[in-house]
């Protein structure tokens, strides 16, 4: 028990006065004499104190002893039964990643495969989950796995086929072949995760061939089917493969798709329809299968409805037949109504798959593009992969628009200079430090504006080089050399600054397309190249010209009797028509020069037509030639 001290004895008010004698008096005590029988004794009193009831774990401490140590004894059961308690899937792990911080409790993925490796007593089960983690993190840990199974003598038909498919997708195609025997079966006996192993194995390896033969033999027709067979098939268009080849990959993907479809998982396969959709369906066949599986849809999107648009399309849009679809597309978007903010940016994507880009700027109008940050940046990735500088400089400029977070200084560039014409230095370093922007970022629509840009004020070197960056960053360097063409031609020097840039930019290519492309500005230009070896629709026309520019007329027109029938530019239009109207076959020639425009030519290409045009309209006296093809390109 806790006692307070002692109260102090009351005492009387003290006088002022200090002063011995005059202070006491009249007061029978006085503070400073000690008289013990007049001092009161003090009184003890006792402090007051708030008493709760104890809990039972406070009153007894052996019930809270007891209570710690069963706690304990549960905790530590838990981590030895249950498994993966103490893994990244496990409870605690979870528990941890929930408070922000994640893995405080999980080992780190290379001392977990070091351990494992080193264990000779180490389970099949850990090892095969641990290959199957660093499959895609870090390869090396996954081989470190995959031989320690064959070691043990654990490698099951499945790991062996991941351990040949990391192989591969590591360019070891001698060692993925040997994981997997040496040669292939039958391929209609393979099980499905060989036949998977021999086809990323082969387009790996660049055999295109054989993967598709291997697909064809594939009976199974469900989703991982279906996907295998697209990303073969995107790789042999990346790869550039035989256009046979990339046809047959193509149908045996939608085959795929339209089964798994058939088989009631639609909403799960919408997204393998929008990677079909993305491939440049070239043959009649698949692109009337797949519209066929679009049509099959129970709730077709945007994107479908204007795929199905593109497909009853041919595959090359010139003249009157890009007329007609660009209008039915916009009926299709009409038919469909008022879309939704997450509708047209849909539409919007599909079209710039399709390098639609002039609807892509029609969906959405300029000022609907500054209420959604996806609708606007879309719409300046399309104007500037139109070219149209201005455009983008329009919409970046304004105060209420969204900020785009790649090319800053092409934007800034394209709201200084809007006004065209030579603005001295300024314009040489704004375009400069755009050029070097689109190099840094790697967007090839950002080049091309760029270059658009710097032949607009005069600046040819700038211009070359942004057009080179274009076709080193460009999917497909042959339509991105058509394009630079097709821009070019406006411009007094516009075929210098072309062929400049492909010289350099396809100076060690192995395409025979994109080789006859660079071949033909240099023969348009009056030079002799490297002659392409191929005997493709480009190349046979870059040898014709290349016979007509030597006078050698016969052999060029024989040339041209064997091109296919296809849609063809206004400048390569005009070369055909040159040649045959040079060789005798003016009735052939007559619908060329009919549809050719002598505003969309190059001057060169326009030095070549212009006296047969003059000729099919009876002025025979502007035909100087004198039958001589090589003076028309100024040469001796």
């Amino acid at each position: 028990m806790r006692f307070e001290s002692a109260v102090r004895p009351h005492r009387p008010r003290r006088s002022r006065a200090t002063h011995p004698v005059t202070s006491g008096a009249g007061l029978q005590w006085c503070w400073w004499e000690s008289d013990e029988k007049q001092t009161p004794r003090p009184k003890l009193q006792k402090r007051k104190v708030l008493k709760l009831r104890e809990s039972p774990f406070e009153q007894y401490n052996w019930l809270r002893l007891a209570a710690i140590s069963c706690s304990a004894v549960i905790m530590i059961w838990l981590a030895v039964t249950v498994p993966g308690l103490l893994t990244s899937r496990g409870v605690v792990q979870q528990m941890w990643n929930k408070l922000g911080f994640p893995g405080a409790v999980e080992k780190p993925l290379k001392d977990r495969v070091a351990t494992a490796t080193a264990d000779p007593k180490v389970k099949a089960e850990v090892l095969r989950k641990l290959a199957q983690e660093a499959f895609e993190v870090d390869p090396s840990l996954a081989r470190l796995c995959y031989h320690k199974l064959e070691r043990v003598g654990a490698s099951s038909e499945v790991d062996r086929c991941g351990h040949s498919i990391l192989l591969a997708k590591l360019h070891d195609f001698t060692g993925a072949r040997a994981v997997l025997g040496g040669k292939p079966g039958k391929l209609e006996t393979l099980t499905a995760p060989v036949r998977e192993a021999w086809v990323r194995l082969w387009s790996a390896s660049g055999d295109f061939v054989s993967a598709a033969g291997a697909l064809e033999a594939t009976y199974e027709c469900g989703e991982k089917e279906a996907l295998l067979a697209i990303e073969t098939a995107e790789m042999a268009h990346s790869e550039k493969a035989p256009v046979d080849v990339c046809s047959r990959l193509d149908l045996r993907a939608v085959y795929f798709v339209q089964a798994a479809l058939l088989a009631g998982a639609e909403s799960s396969i919408k997204p393998l329809i929008d990677r079909i959709l993305a491939l440049p369906l070239a043959g009649e066949k698949e692109r009337f299968e797949a519209a066929a599986m679009i049509r099959r849809l129970n709730q077709p999107g945007v994107a479908h409805r204007l795929a199905l648009v593109r497909l009853s399309h041919p595959t090359s849009l010139f003249g009157k037949v890009r007329l007609d679809y660009e209008n039915a597309t916009r009926e299709a978007l009409a038919m469909l109504g008022a879309l939704t903010v997450t509708e047209k940016a849909a539409a919007l994507s599909y079209l710039l798959t399709q390098r639609e880009y002039k609807l892509a700027l029609e969906v959405v109008p300029l000022l609907e593009s500054r209420t959604d940050r996806t609708l606007f940046l879309q719409r300046v990735q399309a104007a500037l992969a139109m070219g149209d500088w201005r455009e983008a400089g329009r919409m970046a400029s304004n105060a209420s628009a969204p900020r785009v977070p790649w090319a800053r200084s092409l934007l800034h560039a394209t709201s200084a200079l809007q006004e065209p014409g030579n603005n001295g230095l300024m314009a040489e370093s704004l375009v400069n430090a755009a050029v070097s922007e689109s190099a840094l970022e790697k967007r090839w629509e950002s080049a091309f504006a760029v270059g658009k840009m710097a032949l607009d004020h005069r600046l040819r070197g700038l211009a070359t080089r942004a057009f080179e960056l274009v076709l080193n960053l460009a999917p497909d360097r042959v339509e991105a050399l058509d394009r630079l063409s097709a821009v070019a031609k406006g411009y007094s020097d516009g075929l210098l600054v072309v062929r400049l840039a492909a010289r350099e930019a396809l100076r060690d290519e192995r395409d025979d397309e994109a080789i006859a492309s660079k071949a033909y500005l240099e023969i348009l230009a009056g030079l002799r190249p490297e002659m392409p070896s191929g005997d493709g629709p480009m190349s046979t026309l870059v040898q014709a010209f290349a016979a007509y520019t030597k006078n050698d007329v016969t052999a060029a027109v024989q040339k041209i009797m064997r091109l296919p029938r296809q849609s063809w530019s206004q400048g390569k239009a005009a070369v055909i028509a040159t040649i045959l109207a040079a060789g005798g076959q003016r009735v052939a020639a007559e619908p060329l020069m009919a549809a050719v425009d002598l505003d969309n030519l190059f001057p060169e290409e326009a030095q070549l037509i212009q006296p047969w045009i003059a000729v099919s309209q009876g002025d025979r006296s502007s035909l100087s030639m004198g039958g001589s093809a090589g003076k028309l390109l100024g040469q001796p």
